[in-house]
């Protein structure tokens, strides 16, 4: 399965990319990916109109590869080439620890994310 992912470049520039996921049949309707190492997993909530500390342009890391699902809500992240992704409820992004990036919650409810953190401070292989 394909799904978009924050990317690195021989620069250290952040861009939009995709990462594999690889699959199985679990079902006629369904597929699941192989149990995969993750260290935790948590919930955020953001609230519309909350400030942002470092300025509405702020740009920041996570140092950490993880994958942010959309629960509610609107996520906006901007890449540093200026590619904007924005999502919603039951979709989701790979970030790269490395990736700098601005993310933002646009919508008019609060906007609740499931983020699942794996090992490493980079990048993960998924199995």
């Amino acid at each position: 399965m394909k799904f978009r992912a924050m990317a690195v470049d021989a620069n250290q520039r952040s861009y939009w990319d995709v990462v594999d996921i690889p699959m199985v049949q679990a079902g006629p309707t369904s597929m699941v990916s192989a149990r995969q190492e993750a260290q935790w997993w948590g919930l955020a909530v953001n609230q519309p109109g909350e400030p942002i500390a470092a300025g509405p342009n702020e740009m920041h890391l996570t140092h950490v590869p993880r994958i942010v699902w959309c629960m509610t809500g609107h996520i906006e992240n901007v890449m540093q080439d200026g590619q904007i992704f924005r999502y919603g409820p039951g979709e989701g992004v790979y970030v790269n620890g490395d990736a700098l990036h601005h993310s933002s919650f646009p919508a008019a409810v609060p906007t609740i994310s499931l983020n699942v953190t794996f090992p490493g401070t980079v990048d993960y292989k998924f199995k």
